[in-house]
């Protein structure tokens, strides 16, 4: 689940956005770290790329990152095959985290803004 705060409205207690980071870490350190590091440094297996602030997937659209986790693509497996839209949305929030405030600016896409 991501979140879209519209004018006027609350943002998500941090209890909320805690336990959606808490997810989406989970997720990633069982079905990405093996092959983009701990903390997104990539290259772990030769042709993963790094999801930090260091390389490029900060240029690509949420619904494509969304896209690769579930259904793969280049040389990365269909890792979140068997993972609900809201499962893949928290991956894509932790990923994030690690991208610059200038990155998620220029970056198409909403996911783990708030």
């Amino acid at each position: 689940m991501y979140f879209l705060i519209s004018p006027g409205q609350n943002p998500p207690s941090k209890a909320i956005v805690v336990e959606e980071r808490s997810a989406g870490q989970s997720l990633y350190e069982t079905n990405c770290a093996s092959c983009h590091g701990s903390q997104g440094q990539g290259h772990i297996e030769p042709n993963a790329p790094a999801l930090d602030d260091s390389e490029h997937a900060w240029h690509h659209p949420d619904e494509q990152i969304m896209l690769i986790i579930k259904n793969g693509g280049f040389n990365m497996p269909p890792v979140g095959a068997d993972m609900s839209e809201e499962q893949i949305e928290t991956i894509v929030a932790y990923i994030k985290q690690w991208w610059t405030e200038e990155q998620k600016d220029f970056q198409p896409g909403d996911i783990g803004e708030n």
